[in-house]
């Protein structure tokens, strides 16, 4: 989905162990480090003990990715929370054997008689149990008794222990005092600092990223960073709803106003997303463009703004152009602008366009957050004295050239059922030439082919001056 808008190979965030993604953080470092040490020494017991979603799955799934399997057995337990009986049966399930016995003496000299086979044959057997802090103390117990299993000198099967926080509570149960005495290997994953969660983030992003323009402002990843609190599964969930929400927008770089949302989101507050808020203003201003319309002083009122495209302006701010775009489009004598200043204070709403008293004097810094950009072929500069550009106005109403065709300023149109960008552009520009057509897809990028809109599109058409229509 938004990929192609971000440039991207493949998901760079998701939750799912993926040992293409790892990051080594110091502590993630020392963890992977105890995991090929414990085993390839073949040193017995190894834990490693971390909160949830801090990478130890990831951690483990690397490394054994990395090894050869055929120098290594290994068994991997999913579901901790099973008896020591159904363990052994699993080991051997995972040989290959069936051993019927129920006497847990027997079935452990039967896997003695196993590892030592393997361990001819050059072949270590490391018996890896996830979520460990689920495993009954009962069955924790009884690993001992796999630990006894060894040589003279080395261990026939190295079991790794991988759990949260509680695991490191029920081994200082005094039922498991023997048990954590055989634990060789320690460590602990801590949580991300604030630096190490950037690096992560630009990490995973550089692994898929084809372009190099950022993803993300420094503001969205300071609050995606502050959110997660050096866990690596929440930048993941956080990061991802940032993408869905940036591409919903169209924004690129994804600023912190969308993943305020996106947090908003993610704590399951109830928000109005920027797309509800626009839909509702929208539906104000077409309601009060239809009082207008139907009003009995229409006429009046547009023989009084009509010269100077003031109308047409208002009413493209209400759907999104912004007032930097306006600026550019009329250029009037004062008191045309305070005709219209005073025409538009009779307005409810304080959205529908306050106008400064001088137009030409609106800076060019403006808040650009909008999703709609302002045309770049629209003239920025008029260099006329303000008599000179007043009488080139006044004899540029003598022309009965329609408002349509005049197109002096930028028009927003919703596409209804059956019409066509290139009909609309003889009706607004008088022609529909490539040069036109470019110029209205240059300015609408969501559009993939300007002879296929569906209906209900917005669609933007610029400012184009008239030697460019024919």
């Amino acid at each position: 989905m938004y990929l192609d808008f971000y440039q991207l190979q493949k998901a760079p965030f998701h939750i799912t162990p993926d040992p293409e993604f790892l990051f080594l953080s110091p502590s993630h470092k020392a963890a992977l480090g105890s995991i090929i040490y414990g085993i390839e020494e073949r040193q017995g017991f190894v834990a490693i003990t971390g909160e949830v979603g801090l990478g130890k799955t990831t951690i483990l799934r690397s490394y054994l990715e990395r090894i050869d399997q055929s120098r290594l057995k290994t068994i991997y337990i999913f579901n901790a929370n099973i008896s020591f009986r159904s363990l052994l049966k699993t080991i051997f399930r995972e040989f290959g054997l069936e051993f019927e016995a129920d006497d847990l003496f027997e079935m452990v000299n039967r896997l003695h008689q196993v590892l030592i086979e393997e361990y001819k044959q050059g072949r270590n057997v490391a018996l890896i149990i996830d979520e460990a802090q689920n495993m009954p103390i009962e069955t924790l117990e009884n690993l001992r008794m796999l630990s006894n299993l060894e040589t003279a000198t080395e261990k026939l099967v190295q079991i790794v222990l991988i759990g949260q926080p509680e695991f490191e509570h029920r081994l200082n149960l005094n039922e498991l005092r023997q048990l954590k005495q055989r634990l060789v290997i320690r460590s602990t994953i801590a949580a991300l600092t604030a630096a190490e969660s950037l690096a992560y983030v630009e990490h995973r992003l550089a692994k898929v990223a084809l372009a190099e323009a950022p993803i993300f402002t420094k503001g969205a990843l300071k609050l995606i960073i502050d959110k997660a609190n050096g866990t690596p599964r929440t930048l993941n969930i956080l990061c991802t709803n940032a993408l869905i929400a940036g591409f919903g927008y169209r924004q690129k770089p994804i600023k912190a106003g969308t993943v305020k949302e996106a947090l908003t989101d993610f704590e399951g507050k109830k928000s109005a997303p920027r797309l509800r808020r626009g839909f509702v203003w929208s539906t104000a201003a077409i309601v009060c463009v239809g009082i207008f319309w139907i009003s009995p002083y229409r006429s009046a009122i547009l023989s009084r703004i009509d010269r100077d495209g003031y109308l047409y302006i208002a009413i493209n701010k209400m759907y999104g152009v912004s007032s930097k775009a306006a600026a550019y489009q009329a250029k009037p004598h004062k008191e045309s602008v305070q005709q219209q200043k005073n025409l538009l204070e009779t307005s409810h709403s304080e959205n529908h366009a306050k106008y400064p008293n001088d137009l030409r004097e609106e800076k060019h810094n403006e808040q650009q957050d909008k999703n709609i950009n302002t045309p770049k072929d629209i003239p920025q500069n008029n260099s006329q004295p303000e008599k000179e550009q007043h009488n080139s106005n006044m004899s540029q109403e003598s022309h009965t050239v329609s408002n349509a065709k005049k197109a002096e300023q930028p028009l927003i149109r919703i596409l209804n059922k059956g019409d066509y960008i290139s009909r609309l552009a003889v009706e607004i520009y008088g022609a529909a030439n490539d040069d036109i057509l470019e110029s209205i897809k240059k300015h609408n990028p969501q559009i993939k082919d300007i002879n296929k809109v569906d209906a209900g599109e917005k669609v933007l058409f610029p400012y184009i001056p008239p030697r460019n229509n024919g």
